[in-house]
C-alpha cells in the first residue's frame, strides 16, 4: 500500500483503509455482499464498489475530494490574514464577495 503513505493521515483516509481491509476480509471469508453491507452498515453498492475497485483507485478518489471549493480562496484568506484581518465572519464576508458559495 505504498499509495497510502503520499496521503496525510485524515479521517477519509483511515475510513478507506479500514473498510477496504474489512471488505477485502469479509469477502476472503465468504460473506455475501448483502451480509457485509448489513454487518458494516453500508450501502450494497458501496460494498461492491471497494471489493471492485483497486485500493489505489479508492485513495485517488479521496485524493480528488480534497480539492474543496475554499482553495481558490486560499490566498486571498492569507493575505487578508498576514495584514491582520483575523475575525473569521468578516473573512467569511469578503470571499462571499468574491464568489464563495460555501457555509460558513
Amino acid at each position: 500500500m505504498p499509495a497510502q503513505e503520499a496521503l496525510p493521515p485524515t479521517l477519509i483516509v483511515d475510513r478507506v483503509v479500514w473498510r477496504h481491509e474489512e471488505i477485502d476480509r469479509m469477502v476472503d471469508v465468504g460473506y455475501p455482499l448483502s451480509e457485509i453491507a448489513r454487518r458494516l452498515g453500508l450501502d450494497r453498492k458501496t460494498v461492491r464498489r471497494y471489493r471492485d475497485t483497486s485500493f489505489n483507485v479508492l485513495l485517488a478518489s479521496v485524493r480528488d475530494r480534497r480539492n474543496v471549493p475554499l482553495d481558490r480562496f486560499k490566498p486571498y484568506l492569507q493575505a487578508e490574514f498576514a495584514v491582520g484581518i483575523t475575525v473569521a465572519t468578516e473573512l467569511y464576508q469578503q470571499i462571499r464577495e468574491r464568489g464563495f458559495r460555501g457555509g460558513y
